[in-house]
């Protein structure tokens, strides 16, 4: 009986050594699950940033893409006209006047009037920044808006196609 109770106590005695080690464990863990969960918040926050500008890519493309239908009945001389001319993009929202962007078109002559080279090109705003180089959404680059220097405007959202000149 007395060896049952030496055990016991001594017993106790780990479990009251344990018990210094356990607040240092369960701040070991809590620091872990910080510096965990700070990387999962992180992950989270740039989910929604790509969410946007995945939203709003599409939006442009699809814009871009129904200009670029719209001229598909227009006669050569028609497109010829439209260069330069610019177009809004809409947020998607169905407000009017809710517009995320601009859009323009540029024509140009390929091979003597054969073949019209029609470009659109889209820049927008996706949360504080602007995609493309028109920084100021007016729908023309100039001066320090051409960060690349090659006098034309750029963007993500760009397509081109040829049209021919079927009345030569």
């Amino acid at each position: 009986m007395k060896d049952n109770l030496t055990a016991c106590s001594r017993i106790r005695k780990k479990k009251a050594g344990n018990r210094a080690f356990a607040l240092a464990e369960v701040l070991l863990a809590l620091g872990i699950l910080a510096f965990t969960m700070s990387g999962i918040l992180l992950v989270l926050a740039n989910t929604s940033l790509l969410s946007t500008l995945s939203k709003n890519s599409t939006i442009a493309i699809n814009t871009c893409q129904s200009r670029m239908e719209e001229m598909q009945n227009l006669s050569y001389d028609a497109i010829t006209a439209l260069n330069g001319t610019t177009f809004l993009i809409p947020s998607g929202s169905g407000v009017a006047g809710d517009n995320i962007g601009i859009g323009r078109i540029e024509v140009g002559v390929v091979i003597d009037r054969l073949l019209l080279r029609v470009r659109v090109v889209a820049s927008f705003r996706n949360k504080n920044s602007i995609i493309g180089e028109d920084a100021n959404l007016d729908g023309d680059v100039t001066g320090a808006e051409d960060t690349n220097g090659n006098g034309r405007y750029d963007s993500p959202i760009e397509l081109i196609t040829l049209v021919p000149n079927y009345g030569v």
